[in-house]
C-alpha cells in the first residue's frame, strides 16, 4: 500500500510523476462541508480502491478542505473521512464492505462502581452484543467509479455526518442525594459505519456512558453513536441506569426506550425513578452490598 504526503505539487511535480510512472494523473480534490458545520475536522483521509479491489494509495490531507493527488492512470472507487478520530478503527477489504467501528470498551473504565463487580446487570437479548466505546464525531463521502487519466480530474465529496447524539434525561428521581455514583448504557445500537452505502452495518453493541443528578430530582446524560436507523436496524433498545447508593449497595434499571428512539427521538425523556433510601439507624433496605439489586417500577414517559 503507497502511502503519499499530501503538498504543494509544483514543488516536487518532476520527482512525484517519476514515482508514479508516465500515466500518473493529478486529480483535484475537494471536500464539501454542510452550512452548518462551523469548524470542519482537522484532517482527512482519501482513500482510492481499485474496482472490487482492496486499496491501491491512500492520502491524508493537513486540512479539511482538499487540495491535488497524484495517482497512477485506471478506474478506482473513493472513499474519505476525517482522520482527527481515537475510538475509531477500520477493516474491510473491498470500497463496498470497508467500515468504520467503534474499539472495544470495559465497563470499568467507566465507573469506579464496575470496578469488583463480577456479574454487570445487562439488558435482555444483550449479553453477545459487544461494549464498544462512545464512538468519536464522524463524517464520511464515497464516489465511484471514476476513471483517472492524464485529462483534467476533479472530485467533490460532500461530507455527510455518520454519528448522532442521543439524550436521556429521567425527572422525578426519589432519594436522589442518597446516590454516589451513576452510570448508563444504552443497548442495540449500530456498532459500525459503511461509508460506500453511508450506512450503520448490522452488528449491535452496548454503549457505556456517564450520568449526572443535578443536585435535586433529575437525571441526565448523552451519548454519541453512529446513525440508528429503524428501516436497517430493527432491535430493541434499552436503557440501563446503575447508581451506587453511599452504603455502598448497587442497584440498577431498566428502561425500554425502543418506541422513542424508533420514531426518531433524539432527547428522551423519561419520569418517575425511586431509588431506595439506605440504611439509616436500622430502617430502610439492607441488600447485599456485593450483588446489584434491582427495583421493579413501571417507567412513564415524560
Amino acid at each position: 500500500m503507497l502511502m503519499c504526503m499530501i503538498g504543494v505539487l509544483l514543488s516536487c511535480e518532476h520527482k512525484k510523476l517519476e514515482f508514479y510512472g508516465e500515466d500518473a494523473a493529478e486529480v483535484d480534490v475537494r471536500f464539501q462541508w454542510p452550512d452548518t458545520v462551523l469548524a470542519p475536522p482537522p484532517n482527512m483521509w482519501l482513500l482510492a480502491f481499485s474496482v472490487g479491489g482492496p486499496v491501491q494509495d491512500e492520502f491524508n490531507f493537513g486540512n479539511p478542505y482538499g487540495g491535488g493527488v497524484l495517482l497512477t492512470g485506471g478506474t478506482y472507487q473513493f472513499l474519505c473521512y476525517n482522520a482527527n478520530t481515537e475510538s475509531l478503527l477500520s477493516r474491510g477489504y473491498s470500497w463496498q464492505n470497508f467500515e468504520i467501528y467503534a474499539i472495544p470498551t470495559q465497563f470499568t473504565r467507566h465507573s469506579p462502581m464496575f470496578v469488583t463487580t463480577r456479574n454487570i446487570p445487562m439488558a435482555p437479548q444483550t449479553e453477545e452484543m459487544p461494549v464498544v466505546s462512545e464512538p468519536d464525531e464522524l463524517w464520511t463521502a464515497a464516489f465511484s467509479p471514476m476513471v483517472v487519466s492524464r485529462d483534467s480530474n476533479q472530485m467533490a465529496f460532500l461530507m455527510h455526518s455518520a454519528t448522532q447524539s442521543l439524550r436521556f434525561v429521567v425527572h422525578n428521581v426519589y432519594n436522589l442525594a442518597y446516590v454516589s455514583d451513576l452510570a448508563a448504557t444504552v443497548s442495540g445500537l449500530p456498532a459500525g459505519w459503511h461509508p460506500a452505502s453511508n450506512e450503520a452495518s448490522a452488528t449491535q453493541c452496548v454503549i457505556p456512558f456517564a450520568l449526572k443528578g443535578d443536585g435535586d430530582s433529575a437525571i441526565e446524560g448523552s451519548v454519541r453513536c453512529f446513525i440508528h436507523s429503524p428501516a436497517t436496524c430493527t432491535a430493541s433498545h434499552h436503557l440501563m441506569v446503575y447508581a451506587m447508593l453511599m452504603d455502598g449497595t448497587k442497584w440498577y434499571y431498566d428502561f425500554d426506550v425502543t418506541q422513542q428512539l424508533h420514531e426518531g427521538c433524539d432527547t428522551i425523556e423519561l419520569d418517575d425513578l425511586p431509588f431506595p433510601k439506605p440504611i439509616t439507624n436500622g430502617s430502610g433496605l439492607a441488600p447485599s452490598m456485593d450483588e446489584w439489586q434491582n427495583v421493579d417500577i413501571e417507567i412513564r414517559m415524560q
